[in-house]
């Protein structure tokens, strides 16, 4: 029997999304259509890859993406740490992290390194470090098998990436401005430590900056990648190489993109809804089949009310995908009761746990809902999949059987059927 339902998530999301009866706005909408691929592959075995483009509260340590990922992880399979960017600031020893354990003869950008001169641009996450002739920096990685981004440029030097003693590959990165990756297999299976170097070769003298891994496992399962900068807004991703931020996108060919970004930085209120839509556009440049899930604030600020409206005003022209965090909470005030903040923007650990379960009880019941409901396969919830179910039913195809006990087509499958489609089409 495949499985399609998880009842003990759509009661729970069900509870929590009461808060919708005294709010304006949803609490979320269009779900089961955004994460529809993504829990496609990772019901049948394949990969499930959502990339988010955030702000700090996406990428620091503790916060809510780690939970999604660990829950998502036990609930699917591992199939590796996915992008990260190599920049300084969000660095961290745990698992969805990468650790910087030595080097020397590097400069290292900051933690939103999109903007530093004539690097940042042709990064996606923003990070970067350029190696001096001689230099090197090594970390440690998870997973055997990583792609190393770096920038390529006239006159661009060469750089070895090198494990356990052993160098796997030499790569030269002189052509025109832009990006590029190499992929090396580090041995083994599973998700143990590894340790990666990237130093420069002997004799270059050319400039060398490489800006992020990807880390894979090789299996199936659920997979992150991060593409976060602290402080910033949409606009900021926006200054990157068009070229490039796509390129990258679609090298990670992601099912879903979360975007959780307001108008901090370089944004203006007034111009924060284009730009949102500018950067779908780009996403959609490199993974055209990408959906989109559009993910508020939580309450920090009164200003994210605007946020939530405009997210759900584009969420509605286009289709995609909303969570509506900031009605979550009764203000700051019921966050700062429950101990949820660390400081006065970001979440504590257990802010951090509390939200991303949320988050992951809607994914589960509305991804799950959405494949069952899907019973044509195109990816769309329409009438006809309603058909498409009456037809296997009474054919007693293995995708109507859809409910205990397995190999018995009754009313229970019917009922499973009509649950899972009504919660897809919310």
């Amino acid at each position: 029997m495949p499985a399609t339902l998880r009842i003990p998530a759509i009661a729970v999301a069900a509870a929590l999304c009461a808060h919708a009866a005294a709010q304006d706005r949803p609490m979320h909408a269009n779900l089961s259509p955004a994460l529809l691929p993504m829990y496609r592959d990772l019901l049948t075995g394949g990969t499930g890859d959502l990339l988010i483009i955030g702000d700090s509260l996406t990428v620091r340590p503790g916060t809510f993406t780690y939970a999604i990922d660990d829950l998502l992880w036990e609930a699917h399979g591992i199939a590796g740490d996915g992008f990260r960017g190599i920049g300084q600031g969000f660095d961290a020893d745990m698992r969805q992290g990468i650790s910087a354990v030595g080097g020397n003869g590097y400069w290292q950008s900051g933690a939103s390194g999109g903007r530093e001169p004539y690097y940042g641009p042709y990064t996606l996450e923003g990070g970067f470090i350029e190696l001096n002739p001689g230099g090197h920096r090594t970390y440690h990685v998870f997973g055997p098998h990583v792609r190393v981004y770096y920038v390529t440029q006239p006159g661009g030097g060469a750089f070895q990436v090198i494990s356990g003693g052993k160098p796997l590959a030499l790569v030269g990165t002189a052509g025109e401005l832009g990006h590029g990756f190499v992929d090396v297999d580090l041995g083994g299976s599973g998700l143990d430590v590894r340790e990666l170097t990237v130093r420069a070769a002997p004799g270059s003298e050319g400039p060398l900056v490489v800006s992020a891994f990807e880390m894979r496992t090789g299996a199936g399962g659920y997979m992150q990648h991060y593409a976060g900068r602290g402080g910033v807004g949409p606009e900021d991703f926006l200054t990157a190489d068009r070229a490039t931020f796509s390129s990258i996108v679609g090298s990670i060919d992601p099912d879903a993109v979360l975007i959780m970004l307001d108008w901090s930085g370089y944004d203006e209120p007034p111009g924060f809804r284009a730009d949102i839509e500018s950067l779908i556009e780009r996403v959609h440049d490199g993974a055209p089949g990408a959906r989109i899930v559009l993910l508020t604030h939580h309450p920090f600020k009164e200003t994210i009310a605007t946020q939530a409206d405009t997210y759900l005003a584009i969420a509605e022209a286009g289709g995609h995908g909303y969570v509506n965090l900031y009605d979550l909470f009764d203000g700051r005030e019921e966050l700062e009761a429950l101990g949820y903040f660390d400081d006065f923007v970001h979440l504590s650990p257990e802010g951090g746990r509390y939200v991303g379960g949320y988050l992951f009880d809607l994914f589960e019941a509305y991804g799950r809902a959405g494949v069952a409901a899907d019973q044509n396969g195109d990816a769309e919830l329409d009438h006809t999949d309603v058909l498409a179910f009456l037809e296997s039913f009474t054919q007693r195809r293995a995708s109507a059987d859809l409910a205990a006990p397995e190999g018995v087509w009754d009313y229970s499958d019917v009922t499973a059927f009509l649950v899972s489609f009504g919660l897809a089409s919310e």
